[in-house]
């Protein structure tokens, strides 16, 4: 089972970023980020609920090995841990995988 972008946690997070007033490029960044970091999940990982801190590690670590900068991988962590604050804040999961990240 994986992890549906259409889940309404994840909508009602796009709509939290619309109601702060995010332009609509930052809000894009924060779908495409979701979306790589999500389709990068292992199989066994059928919900956000089952999210840990060793799969944020190793996404992180991945795109350190394509290349890209500390300062845009410390940028995806940040947006990663606003994510899943989000989730944490509003029950949708129990509490934050990331927020040691």
């Amino acid at each position: 089972m994986s992890i549906s972008f259409d889940d309404l946690a994840i909508q009602s997070f796009f709509q939290s970023l619309r109601l702060e007033g995010l332009q609509p490029g930052t809000i894009a960044s924060y779908r495409r980020l979701l979306q790589q970091f999500l389709a990068g999940l292992p199989p066994e990982v059928g919900s956000l609920s089952d999210v840990q801190l060793s799969h944020f590690v190793t996404f992180v670590n991945r795109q350190k090995e394509r290349g890209l900068s500390s300062s845009t991988t410390s940028n995806m962590a940040v947006s990663l841990r606003r994510f899943f604050a989000y989730l944490a804040a509003e029950k949708s999961i129990p509490m934050n995988p990331a927020r040691n990240l």
